[in-house]
C-alpha cells in the first residue's frame, strides 16, 4: 500500500471520528458552551486543573479539584461538557491505542540512562 493510500483511509477514519456519537455530543456541548465566554473560561480552569492533577506526582489531586471547583461544577452543563470530553478522549486512546500496538515503534531507549563510557 502506498502513502497515498494510506492518507486516502487516514482522511476516512477523521471523518468516521467525527461522525461518531462522542465526537457528535462533544461538539455540541462544546458549541453550546462557548457562548458564554466567561463559563468556557471558567470550564478551562477545571480542565487544566484536572490534566495538572491526573498527569502530575500525585494523581489523587483530581479529587481535590471537584472541591476547589465545585461552584463552576454546579454551573448548568460543565458536568456535561466535562463528561462528554472524557468518552470523546477515551475513543480516541482507544483509537491510539490500537494504532500504536500495530506498529509499535521501541521507544525504551528513551528511559535508558546512556553512561558517560557509551559515548
Amino acid at each position: 500500500m502506498n502513502r497515498t493510500a494510506i492518507e486516502r483511509q487516514t482522511k476516512q477514519l477523521a471523518q468516521s471520528i467525527q461522525m461518531s456519537d462522542e465526537f457528535r455530543e462533544f461538539e455540541a456541548i462544546r458549541r453550546q458552551m462557548c457562548k458564554d465566554p466567561a463559563l468556557m473560561k471558567e470550564i478551562n480552569q477545571v480542565r487544566k486543573a484536572y490534566f495538572e492533577a491526573l498527569n502530575g506526582e500525585n494523581p489523587g489531586e483530581a479529587f481535590q479539584v471537584q472541591t476547589k471547583f465545585a461552584a463552576s461544577l454546579s454551573k448548568g452543563g460543565v458536568r456535561e461538557f466535562l463528561e462528554k470530553e472524557q468518552q470523546f478522549c477515551m475513543m480516541m486512546q482507544s483509537v491510539h491505542d490500537i494504532l500504536d500496538e500495530a506498529v509499535s515503534f521501541d521507544m525504551a531507549f528513551i528511559l535508558e540512562e546512556v553512561s558517560k563510557n557509551d559515548g
